[in-house]
């Protein structure tokens, strides 16, 4: 899991046992989509990494900045499908603790997300309902060295480093709740978690 083969991660097995059947087929889903998000992040980070290199600044920092974006939107995307998750009231305990884990970390990239999709409003100094900004100063996506952010309706700053260490956070937090479920193979084999020191 941390060797650098993040995007290697997949769902244990074909079906989550429990007796809500519909339940069992929407968690699939909703997890199967969330490490389809990680993967998308994990590719624009490649891609991200590379804007560097090219030839000309202008369209380095283009690039760069696109990426960022793209980034931030994967895992804000990760984050929504944790939300519709976490409201299931079948999930199990251990699941919504690592929900919880998740949104902590990864939770306010909602509103970074946000901010960048609403600029007409940010220009103008406006948040939510119309209501000004309670700040002078608006960053409406900008670098800090490798990290990304933007002012939020509310005001605050916001960013996340686009670099791989937030992703190997990210994929360990999502295997972590993937294996609070009970996976079945072909045959219903029952599927257990490696040993993460074996």
């Amino acid at each position: 899991m941390h060797s650098g083969n993040e995007t290697c991660l997949e769902l244990p097995g074909p079906w989550i046992e429990h007796p809500h059947r519909e339940w069992a087929f929407l968690s699939r889903m909703l997890l199967d989509a969330l490490l389809d998000q990680l993967k998308e992040a994990q590719l624009v980070l490649t891609l991200f990494q590379g804007a560097s290199a090219q030839d000309n600044p202008c369209v380095g920092c283009r690039l760069r900045s696109l990426h960022a974006r793209s980034f931030v939107y994967a895992l804000d995307a990760a984050g929504q499908l944790i939300r519709v998750l976490e409201k299931c009231e079948q999930l199990p305990v251990t699941a919504r603790s690592h929900c919880e884990r998740f949104l902590s970390k990864f939770g306010l990239l909602r509103d970074l997300r946000n901010s960048l999709q609403h600029t007409e409003d940010r220009l103008r100094g406006i948040g939510r309902h119309n209501k000004p900004i309670p700040n002078s100063l608006l960053v409406l996506g900008g670098f800090r060295d490798n990290s990304f952010g933007a002012t939020t309706a509310e005001g605050r700053y916001v960013e996340v480093e686009i670099s791989n260490s937030v992703l190997v956070q990210a994929f360990a937090m999502v295997e972590d709740l993937i294996w609070c479920f009970d996976w079945l193979g072909p045959g219903n084999i029952r599927l257990y978690r490696a040993n993460v020191g074996a």
